[in-house]
């Protein structure tokens, strides 16, 4: 056979790069395309920081799982190269689909920009004769005309990247910060959370963006992050199969570089935050590190079976208002050494139905009815109050009848008394220390605590220990409001029942003498208040 002449030579290369391409954009899988064409930026050495994207294991069966999934949720240790795997999966669907969107959210506008930029890295150091910046393709039109150049080329702005097909339909990467009502926006045939425990309005951006990715036949979620205690990510991952998601776990070992040797020096650098950041198992990663805001909380402590409760124990109740957010409803029965009982809880998880604030009240309302097996008749239990949040006296802007909260809790039968609840929220956590402070028994050594949650609570038990501290004022607890009613409600009843404590035990340490003192010195405040 003779040699090739350089043209024929020519030919074939060509030949073979076009049948490369047409691969590429056909038939290609992703874990070979990453694997074969990828480069992504590395900070190991600073001498080399383009590097061939190699995939560890654990990074392509998660690659798998998250192509052979619709709703996918990762939970991840730092550092392991996750959303730049992702990143290349989304150029490679781009790449492959004309008309195709993928949509990504960061938590700032800062990272959503970095995110982009990472995008085109990975498309820069693609081959040439597969995918093209603009400005090349604007520098050959120059040298060879316009019209030149028939293959995909990429345009990128700040917050996006389009890939331009010669007579077919553009397909586009979108990023923006996920910001209060951005869900409402996004259209997309996948969707990408980056670091989705750290969205603000992570619930309601979700379900916003939902709906535009549950087709039949199409659409696909990944919302990937290390854990924060307390947030909707944390929510999503423990109720997981409820709501259609392949969870997907990569510990601190998924970097098969990593050694226990590396994890022992990380651990004595990080302290407690090593096993939030860097968790070897799911239960690690659930754990809040120093930020958590009731570390003394402790099942076996706090929470008891149920009893009948005496019927002469003081008992009042409190709700934290809620509809389209979960609302709580909670009694509690102080007993004769003044052990405060959380005994009865109404609520709803967030992904169940709404309830009208006049069903609440009449589910609320019948739990006061009991079967008095002296009479054989039906009694009510006795509360003194029910302190509820300020907006139960706030005006309904839902409709045009003018009422307040309370107006629709006394339509569901609730006659009993209601007080506003005192909202401070440093007040709040400092008062639920005191009362999960341990109370150590002298005789038996036992240690129990002044507050008590009968375990049918399970929304309040299930809460306490996902609160955390707000970053800017470690007094508060964070504003978590997609699960932090049943704490609300919590501490208004304890808030309440305090008070009215300190405010007894005030007057009980004054002579009969120096109330009436007291009474004079106000009426005469008073007095001179009118005469003025």
């Amino acid at each position: 056979m003779k040699d090739l002449s350089e043209k024929e030579k020519q030919v074939a290369l060509q030949k073979a790069i076009e049948m490369e391409k047409e691969y590429i954009l056909t038939d290609c899988p992703t874990e070979e395309f990453i694997n074969e064409y990828c480069y992504i930026e590395s900070k190991d050495d600073p001498g080399n920081p383009v590097i061939k994207f190699k995939m560890w294991d654990s990074q392509k069966q998660a690659l798998h799982d998250i192509i052979d999934n619709r709703l996918n949720i990762v939970l991840k240790a730092r550092q392991l190269g996750f959303t730049w795997m992702i990143l290349c999966y989304i150029a490679h669907l781009c790449l492959q689909f004309c008309g195709y969107t993928a949509l990504i959210l960061s938590e700032t506008e800062g990272k959503s920009k970095e995110l982009i930029n990472r995008v085109d890295f990975i498309l820069r150091h693609l081959p040439d004769w597969l995918i093209l910046e603009q400005k090349k393709v604007i520098e050959l039109e120059k040298q060879y005309g316009k019209g030149f150049y028939r293959g995909i080329y990429y345009i990128k702005t700040t917050l996006s990247i389009e890939f331009v097909r010669f007579g077919q339909e553009n397909s586009y990467i979108k990023a923006q910060p996920a910001t209060e009502g951005a869900g409402r926006s996004l259209t997309g045939d996948i969707v990408f959370f980056d670091e989705w425990a750290f969205h603000k309005w992570a619930s309601e951006i979700f379900d916003a963006a939902y709906p535009t990715i549950n087709r039949p036949t199409s659409g696909k979620f990944v919302g990937l992050s290390t854990n924060k205690r307390g947030s909707f990510f944390e929510h999503v991952w423990k109720h997981a199969a409820a709501k259609g998601f392949h969870k997907i776990f990569l510990n601190c070992f998924a970097d098969p570089r990593r050694t226990q040797e590396w994890y022992d020096n990380t651990a004595r650098a990080m302290g407690n935050k090593v096993q939030q950041e860097y968790p070897r198992t799911e239960e690690e990663a659930m754990l809040a590190g120093d930020n958590v805001s009731f570390p003394e909380w402790s099942y076996e402590i706090h929470t008891c079976e149920p009893f009948d409760i005496p019927h002469h124990w003081r008992k009042f109740g409190a709700v934290d208002n809620g509809y389209n957010d979960p609302y709580e409803w909670l009694k509690f029965a102080v007993s004769d050494d003044g052990i405060v009982y959380a005994y009865y809880e109404n609520s709803r998880w967030r992904e169940e139905t709404q309830v009208k604030y006049s069903d609440q009240a009449r589910v609320y309302n019948s739990s006061l009815y009991f079967l008095n097996e002296e009479t054989g008749k039906m009694d009510k239990e006795r509360l003194d109050y029910i302190v509820a949040g300020l907006d139960a006296w706030h005006s309904n802007h839902r409709d045009n009848t003018g009422k307040n909260l309370i107006d629709y809790y006394r339509d569901g039968g609730l006659n009993e008394g209601f007080i506003p609840a005192i909202t401070d929220r440093k007040l709040r956590k400092a008062t639920l220390h005191e009362y999960l402070a341990y109370i150590a028994d002298g005789n038996t050594g036992n240690v129990t605590a002044k507050l008590q949650v009968f375990r049918t609570c399970e929304y309040l038990i299930e809460i306490m220990p996902q609160l955390v501290n707000d970053d800017n004022n470690p007094e508060v607890v964070a504003d978590l409001s997609d699960i932090d009613n049943p704490y609300d409600a919590l501490g208004y009843g304890l808030i309440s029942h305090h008070a009215s404590k300190s405010v007894k035990k005030v007057n009980e340490e004054k002579t009969p003498q120096q109330q009436h003192k007291d009474r004079l010195m106000n009426g005469g405040r008073h007095g001179r208040r009118r005469r003025r």
